[in-house]
């Protein structure tokens, strides 16, 4: 028998239904594993590429890559038209916290955002000193939120949770009294703090509407939230009425990545003070792995601002640590304050270093504008 005519399309067409397709619009953005790669941040050169072509794929969800240019020698406000799906170079300013857009603003310039709803932002620094990135109205800064000076930043933007906007009526039930309507409970995915009413009209048995009285916050999953009517009570024929509650995003996460080479530091560092007490000078505490500081002629040192510290060091970023060796050759104590920012731990008298010992601490960059020194040993010369 001579097969048909079409049976040759048809064979081809559930073949290629049955292959695995990427469905073109829906963003997919690499995790903190993949971009950290076990902990190595990876180079913007490799990874820039990549993220190309992730953006392109959701292209239909966002658009394509958008540049744009941000120059204010001041911190300043980067909209959501610079955020969502923008590679922003930053310039004019020197060490400036920059804050985002509020998180409604956000949201709404991600076309059809849902909970779980995904974007991608690109900062190039090219500022005279280190970017910060601080977080708008409903918006939290997670991951890395600074910005070295000429290297690349990606933020994954994260529409992660919402509230109860308002509530839909599914079945009116039968049963209720207008005097006594019944209790509404929404919970569930994630939700809490959400509370709502019900209207039973005058002379009816039904539920007419519901109300929400509060919000609530921390929705992260639509299809885990509940919402339940009370039983009806009244006398006579009667069946439960049933709703549905409408989640509406309201808060938004911005995960950030430095796409630069994990810094690499000389691995000591010399440098002395033969007189004169005050602030230290750039590089005396900073600048290699191991920092070592020869005190012979100095008894009161401060160090500089924990701004300055992460400025001076090459690549700098929160996060990184170092160990910091005071070597005392003066005929007192060495005594050492912290700079704005900057904080000794005083157990042992840890800012101090008694003629002819040294003194260790390992410091690290807490965040932007903190660096944290841990006593961790003494000795004799």
């Amino acid at each position: 028998m001579k097969k048909p005519a079409n049976r040759w399309l048809l064979t081809c067409l559930a073949a290629l239904v049955a292959a695995p397709l990427f469905a073109a619009g829906i963003p997919v953005t690499p995790t903190a594993r993949s971009l950290e790669q076990n902990g190595n941040i990876v180079p913007s050169f490799a990874l820039i590429p990549y993220l190309n072509q992730v953006q392109n794929n959701g292209a239909a969800a966002y658009g394509s890559w958008t540049l744009a240019t941000v120059t204010n020698a001041a911190g300043t406000t980067v909209t959501a038209g610079n955020i969502v799906g923008v590679l922003e170079t930053r310039t004019g300013a020197a060490a400036v916290t920059d804050t985002t857009d509020t998180a409604a603003n956000i949201i709404a310039a991600i076309p059809g955002a849902v909970i779980g709803s995904q974007a991608l932002w690109q900062v190039q620094n090219q500022n005279s000193g280190l970017l910060t990135l601080a977080g708008g109205t409903s918006v939290t800064m997670a991951g890395q939120t600074t910005v070295p000076i000429n290297q690349t930043w990606i933020g994954q933007v994260n529409v992660a949770s919402g509230n109860i906007g308002s509530a839909t009526i599914t079945n009116q039930g039968a049963g209720y009294s207008s005097g006594s309507p019944p209790t509404v409970t929404i919970s569930g995915g994630g939700c809490s703090g959400v509370t709502a009413t019900s209207t039973v009209p005058v002379g009816a048995n039904f539920v007419s509407a519901i109300t929400i009285t509060a919000a609530g916050s921390s929705c992260n999953n639509a299809s885990a939230i509940t919402c339940v009517i009370g039983a009806p009570t009244a006398a006579g024929p009667s069946f439960q009425a049933t709703c549905s509650a409408n989640l509406v995003p309201t808060n938004v996460t911005i995960t950030g990545y430095n796409t630069v080479p994990a810094a690499s530091l000389p691995a000591t560092q010399y440098t002395s003070i033969s007189s004169g007490n005050g602030t230290m000078a750039a590089g005396q505490m900073t600048g290699a792995n191991y920092v070592i500081l020869d005190t012979s002629g100095a008894t009161a040192l401060t160090t500089r601002t924990a701004a300055q510290l992460l400025a001076d060091t090459p690549n700098g970023q929160v996060g990184m640590s170092w160990i910091f060796r005071t070597r005392n050759t003066n005929a007192g104590t060495l005594t050492y304050t912290g700079g704005t920012g900057v904080t000794f731990t005083t157990v042992g008298g840890a800012n101090t270093a008694a003629t002819n010992t040294t003194r260790d601490h390992q410091c690290v960059f807490a965040s932007a504008t903190t660096v944290t020194c841990t006593n961790i040993g003494a000795g004799t010369l």
